[in-house]
């Protein structure tokens, strides 16, 4: 019972992306979806390991993001946030009403979200 678990818990774990000031970000691959040949939509979680941002998410909190990322010119855009509490009650959301994309610079986040879905 206990490999069965195990398993099941490994085919939906998160992927690890790195952090940067106090954040961690994952990598939720169950929620990837391609789009077109090159372009993927793609859900991230940012978790608050340590409180260092005065931006109203403490420790323990968590947003959840929406992204498309484009394998052909490794840019990366957001189309939606929603942040969590500790106690998973929603705090705050935005849907994007422009979609922009941001180049992807080596050894971030984004760098290893590209290395992840477009390899």
């Amino acid at each position: 019972l206990g490999l069965g678990l195990g398993m099941v818990f490994s085919a939906h774990a998160d992927v690890y992306l790195g952090s940067y000031q106090g954040y961690e970000y994952y990598l939720l691959p169950s929620k990837t979806k391609k789009v077109t040949a090159t372009k993927y939509e793609v859900q991230m979680e940012r978790y608050v390991a340590q409180d260092k941002k005065k931006d109203g998410l403490a420790q323990g909190s968590y947003t959840l993001y929406k992204r498309y990322i484009e394998c052909s010119n490794k840019t990366v855009a957001t189309i939606s946030w929603h942040n969590y509490n500790k106690q998973n009650k929603l705090i705050d959301s935005e849907k994007m009403s422009h979609l922009k994309y941001y180049e992807i610079f080596p050894r971030s986040w984004g760098s290893a979200l590209y290395d992840e879905v477009c390899r």
